[in-house]
């Protein structure tokens, strides 16, 4: 049985705790509209900045950025 890169028991468990998370504090927002929903895709964007910041990062020497 091979088992999916990206969709495995701990990103399902991932995935379960963030919808829960949501659940869970949506009382909390006057207004819960479709851009809190959608705020797990923010968390997605975070971490593909944080891994790119970590493996390509940029160098500044004498004023020129590389």
């Amino acid at each position: 049985v091979t088992q999916s890169l990206f969709f495995t028991p701990f990103s399902a468990t991932l995935l379960a705790i963030r919808i829960g998370t949501l659940i869970g504090t949506r009382r909390a927002y006057e207004r819960g509209g479709l851009g809190y929903w959608l705020s797990p895709f923010a968390d997605l964007l975070a971490w593909i900045v944080v891994v790119r910041g970590t493996m390509f990062p940029s160098r500044q020497w004498r004023g020129r950025t590389y």
